[in-house]
């Protein structure tokens, strides 16, 4: 069963700021101190999600007595906070949408597609990248922008991936949003034939792009990710010269 504050993680909450304004909405006008003892956590940290709630307009407070008192939006709120997270989706959608449909076509001119889905079948997709190309090909990846509740999973997942890429000394180029400089950009810049810069949020992509020699895929990353892999240099070759225009611009790690 899908509990609220995983619902919550619709309006782009984390797992905590998700369980908190949870909390908030059920008990009502509260204390950090009175949220930190319903769910038993610190109330540093019930105070410092509660502010960042406040900061990402889910909650307000009031000052009684010298503490502060936090309050949830309104659901009327929380719902026209939900429509703006919909309509946001959705031109994201339309922009993979549009992605698909030139797929489509170069596919009539004989490009082959192949879609994976979910973790099992993602994994294979990912080897079937390695398994191509030649040692002297550099692997082109932008720009990454991972949804925090799959976040652990896929660090591990990309590790394993990175270890085998490593072996087969396949040099990596990364473009990551500069908001995971010190996670994912950690993981890749402590490993030998990467190279990783940063990007600003503006730049980042709702699908992730991997080139490598005259392959593309493309990763919705999710609970369920999906991917397709285009086989077509064309393809490869367009997406690399958009990525060499993004890393010229691009913060050096």
């Amino acid at each position: 069963m899908v509990t609220n504050n995983e619902l919550f993680s619709e309006f782009g909450l984390t797992g905590n700021e998700g369980k908190i304004l949870e909390a908030l909405v059920n008990l009502g006008p509260s204390t950090g101190t009175a949220i930190a003892s319903k769910l038993g956590i610190n109330k540093s940290v019930a105070y410092f999600v509660l502010d960042q709630l406040v900061q990402k307009g889910f909650a307000s407070f009031v000052v009684i007595n010298k503490k502060r008192e936090y309050r949830s939006l309104d659901p009327i709120m929380l719902n026209m906070k939900l429509e703006e997270r919909k309509k946001d989706f959705l031109k994201k959608y339309g922009d993979i949408s549009s992605i698909l449909s030139q797929v489509s076509q170069k596919k009539k001119k004989g490009v082959i597609a192949n879609l994976f889905t979910g973790w099992d079948a993602v994994r294979t997709g990912f080897n079937e990248l390695l398994s191509g190309g030649i040692p002297s090909d550099e692997w082109y990846v932008f720009s990454i922008n991972i949804p925090e509740s799959i976040a652990p999973r896929f660090r591990r997942f990309m590790r394993h991936f990175h270890e085998q890429r490593v072996a087969k000394k396949l040099v990596c180029n990364l473009l990551i949003d500069q908001r995971y400089k010190d996670t994912i950009g950690k993981d890749r810049k402590s490993e030998p034939y990467t190279n990783v810069r940063f990007v600003s949020e503006e730049h980042s992509m709702p699908v992730t792009i991997n080139v490598y020699s005259n392959k593309t895929l493309m990763a919705v990353w999710a609970e369920e990710p999906l991917i397709i892999i285009i086989e077509s240099k064309e393809v490869a070759e367009s997406f690399k010269s958009f990525f060499r225009l993004l890393w010229n611009g691009a913060k050096k790690a």
